[in-house]
């Protein structure tokens, strides 16, 4: 791991265990990613007195899933949990795959140790920033922005905003390309999202794209914060 990597470690605080769902000394036998991501995940324990590394094999010991219901586990997977919240990892998401023009997987790279911090930043910490991505306006689809996001230490959350109130404690919404104009009430609960109370300190994200149609409400309430649409394609 990475001396950046090993400084922040250096400082983490918080008890943390990381879990592997499978028998110790199999896992790493599966292949030769496994094995990778075995070491990497026991390069942080060697580097932190905070981290413990357990082995539970989930078939042979079923009522290890009771302890998380809100989660789907499988066997192979890794848990990373604090008395805080709990992160769960598959495999495939500790390394970039590569595919060439007929599917076949062209390479292979490992993003374990950015994959592992970052959880370790979200189950370390007391409170965790929560984005809203607000919804009921023909949004596109936000998939890749919400992983990013979450592979990054934030929890996501939906919000049909028409008919839900934003939540107090968001420290951030995501307009995601509507494709429908707000209404004026609508419109009221953005606004008062970010005044909060007169102590600002909100924030609003928004995408457009080169396709939308005209949207006078969202564009007008927009630039009265400082938010702009330009006419016209750069590419």
């Amino acid at each position: 791991i990475s001396d950046e990597c090993k400084d922040y470690l250096k400082g983490l605080e918080k008890d943390v265990t990381i879990t592997i769902l499978a028998n110790e000394g199999d896992f790493a036998g599966y292949s030769t990613y496994y094995n990778q991501a075995e070491r990497m995940i026991k390069s942080f324990v060697q580097n932190s007195s905070k981290i413990t590394l357990k082995y539970v094999d989930i078939v042979k010991n079923p009522g290890f899933v009771n302890d998380f219901p809100d989660l789907s586990l499988s066997a192979n997977d890794i848990l990373i949990t604090s008395d805080y919240r709990t992160r769960q990892l598959d495999i495939n998401d500790l390394f970039y795959v590569s595919t060439d023009q007929s599917g076949n997987i062209s390479s292979v790279s490992s993003k374990a140790e950015k994959v592992i911090t970052s959880a370790l930043l979200a189950v370390s910490s007391a409170e965790i920033p929560k984005v809203v991505f607000l919804t009921g306006h023909g949004e596109l689809d936000p998939t890749a922005l919400k992983s990013l996001l979450q592979n990054n230490g934030y929890e996501t959350v939906d919000c049909a905003i028409t008919t839900e109130e934003i939540p107090e404690d968001a420290k951030m919404v995501v307009m995601f390309v509507p494709t429908r104009d707000m209404d004026e009430d609508t419109l009221k609960k953005l606004d008062t999202f970010l005044n909060n109370n007169n102590q600002l300190g909100k924030n609003l994200l928004y995408f457009g794209h080169a396709g939308q149609a005209e949207l006078p409400n969202t564009s007008a309430f927009l630039a009265e914060w400082g938010i702009t649409v330009e006419e016209g394609v750069v590419f």
